[in-house]
């Protein structure tokens, strides 16, 4: 679907569509996904030091072990994908295109004659983020 206006793409997880005044939101929804992972990550592998070092008020079970290091790779692997995608969305609002535009430049481009490798949309880094 096209609707909103330099549409980035469809996010099933926000149930609308990126673009033009959408773009900062899902950033942001980004950032916090990451952050979230992050401290995931962080306080299972706490859990795992805790039940392997005797720490745990409890006696250690296999099964918290095992559910331990399952969540720490379930939230490396998430963790992985969510930098990734913050990454790659945080370089094409610094160069002020979608990922639409990223993947279609040379036909866009083309069609309206401009160098392969030049961006219409880019109005400078800090004019990108701002606006």
């Amino acid at each position: 679907c096209r609707c909103v206006r330099r549409m980035d793409h469809h996010c099933w997880w926000l149930g609308n569509c990126v673009g033009e005044r959408t773009h900062c939101s899902f950033v942001l929804y980004l950032c916090a996904q990451t952050v979230l992972i992050v401290t995931c990550c962080a306080l299972s592998m706490g859990s795992i030091g805790r039940l392997v070092s005797g720490a745990a008020s409890a006696v250690p079970t296999p099964l918290a072990l095992i559910c331990a290091v399952l969540c720490t790779l379930l939230c490396l692997l998430a963790g992985f994908a969510a930098c990734t995608l913050l990454a790659f969305q945080l370089a094409l609002v610094l160069r002020g295109e979608t990922t639409w535009e990223r993947l279609k430049r040379q036909q866009l481009n083309a069609a309206a004659q401009l160098p392969p490798d030049e961006r219409p949309y880019d109005r400078g880094v800090l004019r990108n983020v701002l606006i």
